[in-house]
């Protein structure tokens, strides 16, 4: 059995079957986040997704590190992990230090245009390749991370397009994935990566500085909404896309 050692409680786990906590293992000394969730359909989902993606990571996903059912003991500020008893499930996933996107203020264009188009080609990805949907968008599940990639790559996996985003040092990474929805492949229909890219642009509009691209985005999320085709969501996404870089702000 290793102990957690518990350092605090965050201000996550709104969902009443879920609390999170920042804790550190004696097996590495660094921060993780542990979050302890009542066994059920939203836990498998969360371990699903979670699994999915130790196994095709991605960078801007958290990364799952050990997941363990069993009831939760606390010793000495300690939270203990017995094994073999199933009532909780304990998620333990990668820390990252940036805090959610609700700490930050409006963002630059430039910045901004990289985070939201991050965000809107990991939609076609995980849609393209996995049927995944992603059903919690909020900024407090937009973790902000630093990188030392200067781009980053995105494909299509139908059309095999290929997208780049400038980073400017940042990376937004998603986490909580209980609400996610993962179809097979003959399920997918494309109003659903529509209405998924409309939802991360209703997010985020109004984070940027500059208000008319806040406002020119919030009426494209209205038409991308009702998109139905694959093709003509990624030709959207691209002249999107294209227009924020245009304007070099």
């Amino acid at each position: 059995m290793q102990p957690l050692r518990y350092l605090k409680k965050t201000k996550g786990g709104r969902l009443p079957d879920t609390k999170t906590f920042i804790g550190k293992t004696t097996l590495l000394d660094k921060p993780f986040v542990v979050k302890i969730m009542l066994n059920g359909d939203m836990a498998e989902k969360e371990i699903q997704v979670l699994q999915l993606f130790r196994q095709h990571p991605h960078q801007n996903v958290v990364q799952g590190v050990y997941y363990v059912k069993c009831k939760a003991v606390a010793t000495n500020g300690s939270l203990c992990i017995p094994q073999g008893v199933d009532d909780v499930t304990f998620i333990i996933q990668e820390f990252i230090e940036g805090g959610d996107l609700t700490k930050r203020g409006k963002l630059p264009t430039t910045l901004w245009t990289s985070i939201a188009m991050q965000l809107t080609y990991s939609c076609i990805e995980f849609y393209e390749k996995f049927g995944l949907l992603y059903g919690d968008w909020h900024m407090g599940n937009i973790l902000m991370d630093t990188t030392e990639d200067e781009y980053h790559q995105y494909v299509c996996a139908k059309s095999r397009q290929h997208f780049t985003v400038k980073t400017f040092g940042l990376r937004p990474v998603l986490t909580d994935f209980s609400r996610c929805d993962v179809y097979p492949h003959d399920d997918k229909v494309p109003w659903q990566l529509a209405y998924q890219i409309s939802t991360v642009w209703d997010v985020l509009y109004h984070k940027c500085l500059d208000k008319d691209v806040g406002d020119y985005i919030k009426n494209k999320r209205m038409a991308m909404g009702v998109h139905d085709n694959i093709g003509a969501i990624i030709e959207m996404v691209e002249d999107v896309h294209a227009y924020l870089l245009r304007l070099k702000k």
